[in-house]
Parts: structure tokens; sequence; C-alpha cells
């Protein structure tokens, strides 16, 4: 068997059923911020890249859609990955992407180092898919906004100091600015760039 044959992650099991799974978990992430989802669908994922990550990945990711991996998911097994299951074009540049592949979260770049939209076009900005240790072990953070009845809060683990403040930022660009998904390996939180601490 060849290297490369050896080291083949194949992903879903059965890709229909299980990407239309993610894509629901996906939407209602999105739809209630802050709520914990459960990954569906089981995932095989190369090394550093988490199972949720991966099925949101091959649910959201093709040929139209570029992607900007950080240097922690910047790998030879993870482009394989990403190039056989979904086609996405990688893009060196993190402005240029339409998502953004992040696995060290303390050394991410800035939220102004990605695409935020325009008044017109708001939708040409970039989602944010990170990995953290947990998302449940972090210091509280109470969120408000829409989807949210009165407040919720938040204890996500291994997110930079400048996090919360650029958050913060980023709701009150609204309509423009960054979407992001937090994981923890099995677990999801959406933020919508709609939502914010005030």
């Amino acid at each position: 068997m060849s290297s490369a044959a050896s080291e083949f992650v194949t992903g879903f099991s059965d890709f229909g059923a299980d990407s239309h799974a993610v894509f629901r978990s996906v939407l209602t992430a999105m739809s209630r911020p802050g709520r914990i989802v459960r990954c569906p669908a089981g995932c095989d994922a190369p090394p550093s890249l988490f199972p949720w990550t991966a099925a949101i990945a091959l649910t959201l990711l093709n040929q139209e859609t570029a992607v900007w991996l950080d240097r922690h998911l910047d790998t030879a097994s993870v482009r394989r990955f990403l190039a056989f299951h979904t086609s996405a074009p990688l893009e060196s540049e993190s402005r240029r992407a339409d998502y953004v592949l992040i696995g060290d979260p303390v050394s991410m770049p800035r939220f102004d180092e990605f695409r935020q939209g325009s008044s017109l076009r708001p939708d040409r900005s970039a989602t944010l898919l990170v990995q953290l240790r947990s998302l449940r072990a972090g210091p509280p953070e109470t969120l408000r906004g829409p989807g949210i009845e009165a407040s919720v809060v938040l204890r996500p683990l291994g997110l930079p100091d400048w996090f919360w403040p650029a958050w913060d930022a980023n709701r009150d660009g609204f309509p423009r600015g960054l979407d992001l998904l937090m994981t923890d390996g099995r677990d999801l939180i959406a933020l919508p760039r709609t939502v914010g601490r005030r």
C-alpha cells in the first residue's frame, strides 16, 4: 500500500445524510447564539483537525469557497483532506478567504486581517471556524442579541486576550463583520455578527 493511500482520511461514512445533519445543526447554532450543539454525525479527520471542524468543512466548503488555514492547520494532511473532499481553493492571503480555519486561537490574526464585507454586500465577509480546548471551562462572558432570550453565558477556553473587545466592535459594525463558529471537537457554539456583550 502506498504512503498516500495509507494516509487517506474518509471523512463522512454517508456524505448525503451526514452533511445534511451537520448543515441543520450549524443553522440551529447560528439561529440560537451561545447554545451548545453536539455534532450529529461522525467524521474522520486528519491530525490537528477536530471532527466537528472536519464535518463543517465537508458540509460548507466547495470549489467556490476559498479557505485560509492558520499555521497550526496548514499541514499536508489537512490540505489533502480538504482538496479531496471539498475541492475548496486554499487561499494564501487571509483577507481573500471566505472561510478561515483556526487551530491555534491564541495566536490568531486580528479581525481586521479578514474580509468584513460592506454595507451593500455584507455577505462578502468571512466565517471563522475556531478550535478551542473547551467550550465550558473558560471565564464567563454574557452575550445579548437576536436569537438570545435576555442573555446567555458562554465559557469558551483558549481565546486570545483581545478577543471579546474586538468581538464587541465586530457587532457594532453590523451589517459588516465576521461570523464565528467555535468548537472543542464534539460540540459547537455559533457567534453571528449580530450578538455581543452589550
